[in-house]
This record gives structure tokens, C-alpha cells and sequence, in this order.
């Protein structure tokens, strides 16, 4: 999420991410038992200002924004309960995933 782009909410509102096998069904098992981010997580900053979340299967040295995976496909869910009206008329759009490795 570049700075200041997290999803928009009212308040009393949040927002999670959460990760599923592509089944749609079922969460992935992993190591630390998170299977979603979400704005109550303390979650690290970049120097900018802007926030990576890192979702993969191998443990980063640093696991605060680290979503686990597994190496198969998988489906990601983003959540805003109570969103801001910039979610309902599209000006707010989610950050496109990108590949990095």
C-alpha cells in the first residue's frame, strides 16, 4: 500500500486480507497460525511511508507483514467493513499484487 492508501474506513470500521487455498474454502495452514492482515496488526512501514505486505511461503527474517502462503495458487480476500464512500464510487482502489521473485 503506498503511504496513506490503506484501505479507507469509517469509524468503527476495519479491514482484513486474508489468504485461502484457491478452493476458496479453506485457509492454509501454516507455521505461525495468521491467515490474514488486517488494520489491528501492528504492521511495519517502509522509510516512505507506504507498507508491503509480504505474502510467501518461506519465513522472512522479519514476520510483522508476512501473510504465509503455500507454493500452490491461492486466493486473497480483501475485506472493508463500514468503508469510506471513496470504496463505494471507486476512487479507492486496493494496490495491485506484484510478483517480486
Amino acid at each position: 500500500f503506498e503511504k496513506g492508501q490503506l484501505p479507507p474506513v469509517k469509524e468503527n470500521g476495519f479491514w482484513s486480507i486474508t489468504l485461502y487455498h484457491t478452493d476458496g474454502r479453506y485457509l492454509v495452514p501454516n507455521e505461525i497460525n495468521r491467515y490474514g492482515i488486517n488494520d489491528r496488526d501492528s504492521l511495519k512501514e517502509n522509510e516512505d511511508g507506504s507498507i508491503d505486505i509480504i505474502i510467501q511461503k518461506d519465513r522472512p527474517d522479519d514476520i510483522t507483514n508476512w501473510l504465509p502462503s503455500d507454493e500452490k495458487s491461492f486466493n486473497l480476500v480483501l475485506r472493508i467493513y463500514i468503508p469510506k464512500d471513496s470504496v463505494a464510487d471507486g476512487t479507492w482502489l486496493p494496490p495491485v499484487v506484484k510478483k517480486v521473485k
